[in-house]
């Protein structure tokens, strides 16, 4: 959710504006009248400093946001806003941006300090499912309840819920658990499940308790405080499967062993290295990652939670795996509200609790804007057939479907307006009736219209978020273009490319270079010495290495063959103190001597400018191409666009900055 993050950041940033007089035209491209208010609130996004009171200044940041907006609006000349993907991500940011305007903040930090409160406690629950789709029919329903009851009637009658639920829960982990989900807490469940478990009675059963995934009979085991989060380490003799009597007690007899010598003083993070078959977590001393309620075996999560402090060790645990050793290192516990309330307005914004705020939103909608609805769908359920379930189903164009199905404000939406939607939106699913099929499609097209009219408004009443979207917009229009343009275009241009590398040559194979060889040799050497013999023995045509031997025979020293390499100034020390050398013409012979390096280099080629394929510079060359790219361009925007600059709203800037 960085995208939350971001609006905050921009809101804030917008505020700085300040009340402003009435928005007035700075700059005029075609058709297009653009406001000083969005050109300070643009530069006021991408500066940390004030708008500059100099007028060439002020001048210099205009011709800026002129480049922008001529792209901007070069993006939407070519209906780059029209395409399904625009329109989809644009959507979705759009409503986003609109929460923290829209949202009743009452109702949110409601459900906010309620799921604050709820994480402070865990719930032991079972429970017994019946599946029923959220879209089946009355008649399915009708069964799926009748069965949920019947289910909850044996109960009653003493038998066990483990066995039911084995025998009868549609859940698929039953007949593994009986039923039991262990403890649960805030967010693990669908939001109605929660607030049963949460303000149910223990060992009383639920009456079928309807969720999207079908009905529950649900039963409250236990609660305790949420322990937090646990670091352990431990020291693990794993029991493989089916293991015969004998071998379980001689692995019994070792992990007995391992706790004795624990007591006795011995190093648990030394026993852990050597001893435990967690090979994985015994070389960082048996510690394992941190971890809270439903990441262990119920066995040792238990073993690990009854660790009052810090240091204890426990008894040896049997789980599945085999036979445990815990130690207690360090507990995370639940943090304050105000340490927690970012991220829990997170969850509740990816959650089905945000259909609570989502829903009271739109009945402020509706009842602001005169909403008003005429739901007569029966001409829907005929024509809807089931290849819809298929992406086939084609809308008939002999049905008339002129009758207006509900309206808001001054915008009325017809059966034909939604017998479009349910054709545009089809996927491939699991047939159901078609009746309940078009309801609920038919509900999601209204609340969405809904959404999108209210929203709508928003941007028309709050400057802030009308900038919001407005810069979201023009960011998703520049980004495409300026790749489409720049980016891809001159990275993918090779002739362009070449072209423009030999046009500047002389920029990239600035620096000088040479063949080089290195050799090193120890502080007093005779420095003289060593110049008589290298000359002699260089004439030889020996390799650097042999060279290297008999000059260090020769002088009875330490001098040896480093490497031999092209060197290029500003990237190799010793080379750039040799064109130091060189820049300073006291280069005499074919070596070079540097005293303070200890070093000898000699010049196997003449010093001279580099002369490198464009490859080389392929990096750098992109970059540079791109920005050449993007020069050009912008003469020939400014060239196709007439652009009409108002001086004196321009100048008037700093009275309203």
């Amino acid at each position: 959710m960085k995208i939350i993050t971001l609006i905050i950041n921009l809101f804030l940033l917008f505020q700085l504006i300040g009340q402003s007089q009435e928005a007035e035209t700075i700059v005029t491209i075609d058709r297009n009248k653009i406001s000083t208010e969005e050109f300070i609130y643009v530069y006021k996004k991408n500066n940390s400093s004030p708008l500059p009171t100099d007028i060439d200044l002020l001048k210099a940041e205009l011709d800026k946001f002129i480049n922008y907006k001529l792209k901007v609006i070069e993006a939407k000349n070519r209906n780059f806003d029209k395409s399904e993907k625009f329109i989809k991500v644009f959507t979705n940011y759009k409503k986003q941006l609109a929460e923290p305007f829209l949202l009743n903040t009452e109702t949110f930090e409601k459900l906010s300090l309620e799921a604050y409160q709820r994480t402070k406690y865990e719930i032991r629950v079972s429970h017994i499912l019946v599946k029923v789709s959220e879209f089946a029919s009355p008649e399915d329903t009708l069964i799926a309840y009748q069965k949920a009851i019947h289910l909850k009637s044996r109960l009653i009658d003493t038998e066990s819920f483990e066995s039911v639920a084995r025998e009868a829960s549609d859940d698929p982990s039953a007949v593994q658990n009986g039923g039991d989900l262990w403890f649960v807490k805030s967010f693990q469940t669908p939001y109605k499940f929660e607030n049963y478990i949460y303000n149910g009675i223990k060992n009383v059963l639920s009456n079928p308790l309807r969720t999207k995934f079908g009905y529950h009979i649900i039963k409250i085991v236990d609660r305790r405080l949420n322990p937090g989060k646990f670091k352990v380490a431990h020291i693990v003799v794993y029991t493989p499967k089916n293991i015969d009597e004998q071998e379980n007690k001689r692995l019994k007899k070792r992990i007995d062993s391992l706790y004795q010598q624990i007591l006795q003083g011995d190093d648990f993070a030394k026993l852990a290295m050597k001893h435990s078959d967690d090979k994985g977590n015994a070389n960082n001393n048996g510690e394992l990652p941190w971890f809270g309620t439903g990441y262990m075996s119920h066995e040792f999560e238990n073993a690990a939670f009854n660790l009052k402090n810090n240091g204890d060790i426990s008894k040896p645990v049997r789980t599945q795996d085999g036979w445990h050793i815990i130690k207690r290192i360090d507990q995370q516990k639940i943090l304050e509200y105000k340490q927690m309330k970012d991220q829990i307005k997170k969850m509740i914004l990816n959650s089905d609790r945000y259909k609570t705020c989502e829903q009271n939103l739109i009945n402020r909608f509706k009842k602001e804007n005169n909403f008003s609805e005429n739901k007569e769908l029966d001409i829907l359920y005929t024509i809807v057939d089931s290849t819809i379930f298929e992406r086939k189903w084609i809308l008939p164009d002999f049905v008339d479907l002129t009758g207006v199905l509900f309206k808001i404000g001054n915008k009325k939406y017809t059966k034909y307006d939604f017998a479009k939607s349910l054709e545009y939106h089809q996927k491939n699913m699991f047939p159901i009736p078609v009746k309940n099929y078009v309801n609920q499609q038919y509900k999601e097209f209204k609340d969405k219209i809904v959404l999108e009219f209210g929203t709508n408004i928003l941007s028309q009443e709050n400057k802030s978020y009308k900038y919001l979207v407005n810069g979201f917009y023009d960011g998703m229009l520049f980004f495409k273009i300026m790749e489409t343009e720049v980016w891809e275009k001159a990275k993918n241009d090779t002739l362009g490319m070449k072209k423009f590398y030999e046009l500047n040559f002389e920029k990239y194979n600035k620096f000088l270079s040479a063949d080089i060889s290195v050799f090193k040799y120890e502080t007093g050497i005779d420095i003289r010495k060593l110049n008589k013999y290298f000359q002699k023995y260089k004439k030889q045509a020996v390799s650097d290495s042999l060279l290297a031997l008999k000059v260090s025979k020769s002088i009875k020293g330490e001098f040896k063959f480093e490497n031999r390499f092209i060197a290029e100034e500003a990237s190799d020390n010793i080379f750039d103190s040799v064109i130091s050398e060189y820049h300073s013409k006291n280069i005499q012979h074919k070596f070079i001597i540097l005293e303070k390096q200890n070093a000898l280099v000699y010049l196997n080629t003449s010093i001279s400018k580099t002369k490198k394929t464009w490859q080389s510079y392929k990096t750098e060359l992109i970059l540079d191409y791109q920005n050449d790219t993007n020069t050009l361009w912008i003469k020939d925007l400014r060239l196709k666009y007439n652009i009409i600059i108002n001086e004196k709203a321009l100048r008037s800037c700093d009275e309203i900055n």
